[in-house]
């Protein structure tokens, strides 16, 4: 993948490396890697990236993409939301995995990608952007080049989940407590002092019984921070054994359900969205029926 900067006037007054930084978003890290491997140039010639340009300089960066099979290809259905050149987004089922946990285990939606991808004759390098628990369900980004990969785990992007909870919850809230790994579990978390800054935000969107659906919004990304954060307050997600109580749900009710980006390359709006799953549906209807019986 290649990028090219014309330099303007605001431009032929920065160094190269700032140039790079505010036009492509790159860290510096990233950037002494390519120019190391000789693939930032001025003009068509490796350039010093502490060097300053002229107005009407061709600035170019070059993105070598591996082309590797990291992930061992297998037939697992991949729902397709979106894909363009440089991002499949895709919906993920309840109960697999993203990424496998080793190269032998297989069965996850990363060896379906993998699949997918080699079978339209693409690169098979398998770069998910975001991941889901194996029981939650919804949208998953995959990058298909390493700086789509890199530009939107660094700026990121708007999430939104559906989730059914115990009980009712009259109006809009956000929570704003920090999220530590439970001590003695490597798979639990909790709300606690030490723990990394978590925020999220909430809003109820309907009720079936004496339950409510929530559209949640997180801000922050930790590992189970959803479940976590609404368990504390009194509100375990139904299904979430792990955070709450047995009940008639049989995997947690969360679903990833929309997702909001720019485009890393072209800088276009893109939105996609899952439809709720059936289990999801069943659930709220039972929990209405039994309220009304």
């Amino acid at each position: 993948m290649r990028f090219e900067v014309l330099v303007d006037e605001e431009t032929a007054c920065m160094k190269i490396e700032d140039i790079l930084i505010k036009k492509l978003f790159m860290s510096k890290r990233q950037i002494r890697k390519l120019k190391n491997m000789r693939l930032i140039l001025l003009n068509g010639l490796p350039v010093y990236i502490k060097s300053y340009p002229s107005k009407g300089d061709r600035l170019e960066v070059i993105f070598p993409d591996e082309y590797v099979e990291n992930i061992e290809p297998e037939d697992v259905p991949v729902h397709v939301l979106y894909e363009d050149s440089d991002l499949l987004i895709v919906d993920k089922e309840a109960g697999i995995n993203v990424h496998p946990s080793s190269r032998r285990e297989g069965g996850a939606l990363a060896n379906g990608i993998a699949y997918y991808l080699i079978n339209k004759n693409e690169n098979p390098m398998v770069r998910p952007v975001n991941r889901l628990d194996k029981e939650t369900s919804g949208v998953v980004i995959f990058a298909k080049n390493q700086y789509t990969h890199y530009f939107l785990q660094q700026h990121g992007f708007e999430k939104q989940y559906i989730a059914v909870v115990h009980g009712i919850i009259e109006g809009p809230s956000y929570i704003d407590l920090p999220i530590e790994r439970e001590e003695g579990s490597i798979i639990k978390r909790r709300v606690g002092e030490n723990g990394k800054k978590a925020v999220t935000y909430y809003e109820p969107i309907g009720y079936a019984g004496d339950s409510t659906i929530l559209l949640v919004k997180p801000v922050t990304g930790r590992t189970h921070q959803i479940r976590v954060h609404l368990s504390y307050t009194g509100h375990p997600i139904y299904g979430d054994t792990l955070y709450g109580r047995p009940d008639i749900m049989d995997r947690q009710a969360l679903h990833a359900w929309k997702i909001r980006l720019r485009q890393p390359v072209n800088d276009g709006l893109i939105e996609c969205e899952a439809p709720l799953p059936e289990d999801m549906e069943r659930l709220i209807d039972a929990l209405r029926n039994h309220k009304s019986s």
